[in-house]
């Protein structure tokens, strides 16, 4: 896996956080695609678990209002719960609603525009 988040990078360059996490959902999202659920056990999950979330939650916000998916699993295992947008009933088990409900979250906390 570091193979594929590193390749085109020249050594010791800075690292490009918005490519490297973008590059960890890819392989996550590549390898749980055909499951019913997201693993968030992945190994490529649990790495932008550690990544500070001040880095990685404008990249998962900003990727998000392009692509409409699980991503918001990230955002809920790394906002702590209190910061949580609040969901309106009608959103559960909706990946849209969901997503768009964080989006909505992100412009508010002048996050994302």
């Amino acid at each position: 896996m570091k193979e594929e988040i590193t390749k085109g990078r020249k050594k010791n360059s800075p690292i490009n956080y918005e490519e490297v996490i973008n590059g960890l959902i890819d392989i996550w999202e590549k390898d749980t695609i055909f499951l019913s659920y997201q693993d968030i056990k992945h190994p490529a999950f649990t790495i932008v678990q550690k990544i500070d979330p001040n880095i990685v939650i404008p990249i998962v916000l900003k990727r998000m209002q392009q692509e409409i998916t699980w991503f918001f699993i990230i955002l809920s295992t790394i906002v702590p719960q209190e910061d949580w947008p609040t969901f309106p009933e009608e959103t559960v088990g909706k990946i849209k609603d969901r997503s768009e409900v964080w989006i909505e979250w992100g412009k508010k906390k002048g996050i994302i525009k």
